[in-house]
């Protein structure tokens, strides 16, 4: 009795180790393109997420975060200016 019950807890535990757990998005990369579509066509951001399903807010911060710039350009100016190499640096 001991052992079926070890072997259904080994099951069950490698069965919630790959079931994906929290809320899902509530935005899905097609609806950002949708959005993002509806956004150069001149809809508000309350026309969107109607259009969407989503809140405004929600679709607001979708569409001005840009997942692949990681720095603004103005950080990036910053960032280069503090590694910039001198000739008073350690590079002598």
């Amino acid at each position: 009795m001991y052992r079926i019950a070890r072997e259904h807890n080994v099951k069950n535990n490698a069965r919630r180790a790959f079931t994906p757990t929290g809320r899902g998005k509530s935005l899905t990369p097609g609806r950002i393109g949708t959005a993002r579509r509806l956004r150069d066509d001149g809809l508000s951001f309350r026309q969107i997420a109607q259009a969407v399903g989503s809140s405004r807010a929600t679709v607001h911060r979708a569409l001005t975060t840009d997942p692949t710039a990681a720095l603004s350009a103005d950080r990036v100016a910053v960032v280069a200016s503090r590694n910039c190499c001198t000739s008073s640096s350690v590079h002598s």
